[in-house]
């Protein structure tokens, strides 16, 4: 629901949960966002993967 759905901690526990098991969830949702992103690479040629170069699969419906 949190993710999903978008809840709120407050909406997730009037569905039932306990507070402490949503706010441990939600607490592990934030520590493992970083996951999500592409982490920063030195640029070595003129063309950057997903800036200046994009795959076949990216230009469809462009």
């Amino acid at each position: 629901l949190l993710v999903d759905e978008r809840y709120t901690v407050e909406e997730v526990i009037d569905e039932g949960f306990e507070r402490s098991f949503v706010e441990n969830v939600w607490r592990r949702v934030k520590a493992n966002h970083y996951k999500r992103t592409m982490p920063n690479i030195a640029k070595v040629s003129n063309r950057s993967i997903g800036h200046d170069f994009l795959y076949l699969r990216d230009w469809v419906g462009r």
